[in-house]
């Protein structure tokens, strides 16, 4: 029997840029056609992933830029460990809202995180694994902006500048 890999695939853009929507029509089009494929978030997808992702986005506590990033890539390992690499040696295409990208232009650019910092996490943490295409969403700001306001409520991190 052949060893089956399956595709790894991360959406990424800004707030606004269309992500969900992306995630949705993969997501049809692969169970159209029966093919197998599992969505997931980042920060989230495993039960500590949504824990660190509902601490993230709590307004009030003061979270440090450089323990934002530690919580990221928690979250980001044990859903690499627990749930992508499984899926991807059973032959099950992975689709992933965000990943390291955001990390970079959130949490290096916008935090001003080191840059170098980030990248000897994600040495540790990913262990070199890295996904096999990653589409970005480009949408001018303004109609990000527009898009994100349309929301009945922002969450703590979309409020952020």
């Amino acid at each position: 029997m052949q060893n089956k890999k399956g595709l790894w695939v991360v959406i990424e853009g800004i707030d606004g840029a269309g992500k969900t929507t992306a995630m949705q029509t993969v997501l049809d089009t692969f169970t159209s056609y029966h093919l197998p494929i599992k969505a997931y978030r980042e920060p989230g997808g495993t039960s500590l992933g949504e824990c660190i992702r509902t601490l993230l986005k709590t307004d009030g506590l003061g979270i440090l830029p450089f323990a934002e990033v530690l919580l990221f890539y928690a979250a980001r390992y044990q859903l690499l460990m627990q749930e992508i690499l499984p899926s991807l040696r059973s032959g099950t295409t992975v689709l992933l809202d965000r990943h390291e990208l955001s990390t970079f232009a959130y949490q290096a650019g916008g935090r001003g995180v080191d840059k170098s910092n980030i990248e000897s996490l994600s040495q540790l943490c990913l262990q070199g694994q890295k996904p096999d295409l990653t589409i970005f969403l480009s949408v001018h700001p303004r109609r990000a902006y527009e898009r994100m306001h349309a929301r009945v409520k922002l969450d703590h991190i979309e409020q952020q500048d």
